[in-house]
């Protein structure tokens, strides 16, 4: 049963004009778990989901995307951890093969030449199992994002998303050639085509379309207010790039001070995208719910 409380918070804040991500943002933030949340915007007894009028300001999203990403957290690092410990995986192996390789090929008389030939095979091999995997996880994290009020682990976010992968694949592709296209005829019609089709790849997990039913669902959602989002996407890019270049100079700074090199501390760069990514994951998510709502 939903708790009543939840459903007269929700009831006073409806009232007062609040949007239905205002809310849940508050909610989470407030520690209540967002299955139940979600339970009392759709209980038949509760209150309907209030209708967003205008895409929200940019901080107002960020926000909203915060209290997300805390109760999410978890999950989407463990789902962008399977590939990353892949990838280490795939390293480390590399490595030992090649020791290996290198010291019988020092103590025979074979040809070293098939010996390349099979190193460049497997290595294509390998990335693309890379590329599928980080594709995998790409779209697993979509859909913890997108069924959190079920609050799915990551087990489950990998197998839903799993039928996903050749659409999602497929979209991004058409979206890569037309923003080439776009950018090798002028500049700015690829800057235009990136952000027309900016929301195809949540269109392929949030409504099913693909390909380019997907780009024209995301250029209706964009068009007329390519600006808008623009400024939106480049408020969450901007505070990416500061908070990089900000780690990099303190990260310089106490390198040089104990007498360090950069580039052995540099990993922490790679762990604090790590952590980081999940979050612009969420905003972006945020941005096309706002984006698909505000539109009839």
């Amino acid at each position: 049963m939903v708790n009543q409380q939840l459903l007269d918070y929700i009831k006073q804040q409806t009232q007062t004009g609040k949007s239905r991500e205002e809310i849940t943002s508050a909610l989470l933030a407030a520690g209540w778990q967002a299955s139940d949340v979600e339970q009392a915007f759709t209980n038949p007894s509760g209150v309907p989901m209030p209708a967003a009028s205008e895409i929200p300001k940019s901080r107002q999203i960020l926000k909203e995307s915060w209290a997300i990403y805390k109760n999410r957290f978890k999950t989407l690092i463990a789902i962008i951890l399977i590939p990353t410990a892949g990838y280490l995986l795939l390293i480390l192996l590399g490595i030992l093969l090649t020791a290996v390789a290198t010291g019988f090929l020092k103590q025979s008389a074979v040809s070293i030449q098939p010996w390349k030939i099979a190193g460049i095979i497997l290595g294509i091999i390998a990335i693309i199992f890379l590329i599928y995997l980080y594709i995998w996880a790409t779209v697993a994290q979509l859909f913890a994002i997108k069924d959190q009020a079920q609050a799915i682990g990551w087990k489950e976010a990998y197998k839903r998303s799993k039928p996903k992968i050749g659409p999602f694949f497929s979209t991004s592709i058409l979206n890569g050639l037309a923003v080439l296209g776009g950018t090798i005829l002028f500049i700015v019609p690829g800057i235009i085509f990136g952000l027309w089709f900016s929301q195809s790849p949540y269109v392929v997990v949030e409504e099913g379309l693909a390909n380019t039913a997907a780009l024209k669902r995301s250029k209706y959602y964009v068009k007329g207010r390519i600006g808008q989002i623009f400024g939106k996407l480049f408020y969450i890019g901007i505070i990416t790039l500061g908070l990089y270049i900000g780690l990099s100079i303190i990260l310089a700074i106490f390198g040089s001070l104990i007498g360090i090199k950069y580039n052995y501390i540099s990993w922490i760069s790679n762990i604090f995208s790590l952590v980081w990514t999940p979050l612009v994951t969420v905003y972006s998510y945020q941005l096309y719910k706002y984006c698909k709502a505000t539109r009839p």
